[in-house]
């Protein structure tokens, strides 16, 4: 069953568009609210959707993240947002939009792929590699309750985002490439 655009509009763009423009107010649903519900089936069959069309990760680039992120990377797939047809999710957030990436369950999905030469490279794929281990030690349920409760949680002290999941994902990206503008913190430690 494929949701209509508007509802996964509505659901799951609507908590990026009011964290981001600062009008969110703290999140005080539960795990059975038909929020989190919804967006875990759309994740799962947008997963298995792009799954099939997307490549396994490159072993160069495995190779650089840091060790502990090296085994979610493995079984993953990533697949440059341009490729997809349609509009699924992943189109929604990063095709016209300032974000670089998305993780979709084990999918990453990129505007632009980034090599594996350069810090801002390998600074992007570690953040994204630190997503991929967040869904694979939480699984998609929690993945999304964490990552919206983060939403429109409370700023953390030198972060531009309050989400603590994509600031973590930055602190580990930052930690191993150092980038003079990482894309949640106001500057790498």
């Amino acid at each position: 069953m494929h949701l209509p655009i508007p509802t996964l509009i509505f659901v799951f763009l609507a908590s990026f568009a009011l964290a981001d423009e600062g009008t969110g107010t703290p999140n005080t649903y539960s795990v059975t609210d038909p929020l989190y519900a919804i967006i875990a089936a759309e994740i799962r069959r947008t997963e298995a959707e792009l799954w099939p069309i997307a490549k396994p990760i490159p072993a160069d680039v495995i190779s650089r993240l840091p060790p502990d992120l090296q085994a979610a990377a493995r079984g993953a797939r990533y697949i440059e947002v341009s490729r997809i047809s349609g509009l699924p999710v992943p189109y929604l957030v990063i095709g016209k939009g300032a974000r670089a990436a998305i993780v979709v369950g084990k999918v990453v999905v990129f505007k632009t792929v980034p090599g594996s030469k350069t810090n801002r490279d390998m600074y992007l794929w570690t953040h994204e590699a630190f997503h991929l281990n967040q869904y694979a030690e939480l699984g998609i349920d929690q993945f999304i309750r964490n990552y919206l409760e983060g939403q429109f949680g409370v700023k953390a002290e030198g972060a531009k985002s309050g989400n603590i999941m994509e600031t973590d994902a930055d602190r580990a990206a930052c930690r191993a490439f150092w980038v003079a503008k990482p894309g949640y913190l106001i500057r790498c430690p």
